[in-house]
């Protein structure tokens, strides 16, 4: 992987302290040592001697994490207790006097923000911890939109550089910035309204740049872990389900092909025996009681040589992805030298366009109950670049007569006649030549850019990103232009 935060590497002493601090802890158990990594700043690996299959490597104790339930009992925690996520149990899901529960993403972004009281009011029983956690600014593409209150003088190269970015990377970019702004927004309420924030003066004290880095940090660092909350009746998934586990954040992610990697697991906080290499339950791994449960790292199926660094595997996420959540994409020129096989693109704004040209409320009732709208893709398919199902379901619907009637529930290729089908290739035909165009754009306007970054590290870092996504853009829509072009089949259509 490439992390965005490799320049913020974190300072030897404070690891060193954290480590103490977590030997505090009844039944932490550590076999990683932190060193610096190619591309990545710095990673945990094995050290001093190789690990057996399913050793286990990393122990957490349940009561280091950081989490509603665990800042719920804390001595220093300072945030009102009706603003709290309410237990699974509980009803109603809003506090009494009426003002609605934080979220777990809320309520963590809230506490470290706290911790960055000019004024030193708010303490907190994990600043050992939070004294490890990195800037984001400005290596994270969410910096680039939003800008720095704390800034006396802001630096344009960074929003010049987000105009580079292709539509379907802006789109993603543009979704994580919407979900800041909302937490944003209640946050500042709450400082504004709630005791002792209001009195204190917090709302005016804490900046906006501050709630930033905060929110950063719980969005990228944080493991879901069972809690037994209660989710917000608005909530389309699971939002109250995560903690920051100390040390486990600092392990750098991998979704190479290939990649073995070991799994955080929730254990409950007893004695923790060696794994089955062949990954068999250990006992009571059924019976996780929220606010008692361990997290724990076992060695991958073939163990672990002596120096290997550890990875997480994360899913099969698109760099575009990647980078708009995380800050950073995943390269891996020996394996697939063009493009990176879990890369799509959404060409959401083009099939929008398309839309209005001939579609209907009707069509769009039937795609949404079939699951098949907004989910328009050109995807890398491992190698083989190919449109979703999605995708050209709905081009085969926008391009069938106003007067047909959809089955939701067997939307299949053989339901459209072969002029429907052909009728969508030309319209997958116009997207692909509208992607290709964009990206030609954006590429025009970094060879702009570009040479305003000088010789500054993360300027040419950042640069090399973009035009890396633009590359991997271009490769996937041109095979696929190629496909229609050329009359080849499109696997179910």
């Amino acid at each position: 992987m490439v992390d965005a935060h490799k320049a913020k590497e974190v300072q030897h002493d404070n690891i060193e302290t954290l480590l103490a601090w977590l030997g505090t802890f009844k039944g932490f158990h550590n076999k990683l040592a932190l060193k610096a990594a190619d591309d990545a700043g710095r990673g945990l690996f094995a050290y001093s001697q190789a690990i057996s299959p399913g050793e286990p490597i990393l122990v957490i104790p349940a009561a280091s994490l950081l989490n509603p339930l665990t800042l719920a009992k804390s001595a220093l925690n300072s945030i009102p207790a009706h603003l709290f996520p309410a237990p699974a149990t509980a009803s109603p899901r809003h506090s009494p006097n009426g003002t609605p529960r934080l979220t777990t993403t809320q309520l963590l972004t809230l506490h470290l923000a706290l911790t960055r009281d000019p004024q030193k009011r708010h303490k907190s029983e994990w600043q050992v911890f939070v004294d490890t956690l990195p800037e984001f600014r400005p290596l994270h593409p969410l910096t680039w939109v939003v800008p720095d209150s704390d800034a006396t003088e802001p630096d344009a190269f960074w929003p010049a550089l987000e105009q580079c970015l292709s539509e379907s990377v802006r789109i993603k970019v543009d979704a994580v910035r919407r979900r800041y702004e909302a937490d944003k927004k209640l946050l500042r309420h709450v400082l504004e309204t709630e005791h002792p924030f209001k009195a204190q003066d917090l709302s005016r004290l804490i900046s906006d740049e501050t709630l930033l880095w905060a929110w950063l940090n719980v969005n990228t660092r944080t493991v879901s872990t069972p809690l037994g909350l209660a989710e917000p009746s608005t909530s389309k998934w699971t939002v109250n389900n995560h903690s920051f586990v100390p040390l486990l954040d600092m392990i750098n992610h991998s979704s190479l092909p290939g990649t073995e990697c070991p799994k955080p697991e929730p254990m409950p906080s007893t004695s923790v025996t060696k794994r089955g290499a062949r990954g068999a339950a250990r006992p009571g791994t059924q019976h996780l009681v929220p606010g008692k449960v361990d997290v724990v790292l076992f060695a991958p199926h073939r163990g672990l040589e002596d120096g290997e660094q550890v990875l997480f595997l994360y899913g099969p996420h698109s760099n575009a992805t990647l980078f708009a959540e995380y800050g950073f994409t995943e390269i891996d020129l020996g394996v697939c030298p063009l493009t990176w096989p879990n890369d799509d693109i959404d060409v959401g704004p083009w099939v929008e366009a398309l839309w209005k040209e001939g579609g209907s409320d009707a069509k769009r009732a039937a795609l949404e109950e079939a699951g098949m709208w907004d989910h328009n893709r050109l995807a890398a398919n491992g190698g083989e670049p190919c449109p979703s199902v999605g995708l050209m379901t709905t081009l085969c619907v926008l391009a069938s007569p106003e007067d047909a009637v959809f089955n939701p529930h067997n939307m299949h290729a053989r339901n459209f006649s072969r002029p429907t089908k052909m009728a969508a290739r030309r319209m997958l035909l116009r997207i692909c030549e509208s992607v290709l165009a964009d990206a030609a754009d954006c590429r025009d306007e970094l060879d702009e850019v570009a040479p305003s970054a000088g010789k500054a590290p993360e300027k040419v870092w950042a640069v090399s990103i973009v035009r890396g996504l633009l590359r991997e853009e271009e490769v996937i829509t041109r095979s696929v232009l190629e496909t229609v072009q050329g009359g080849s089949a499109i696997l179910g259509f």
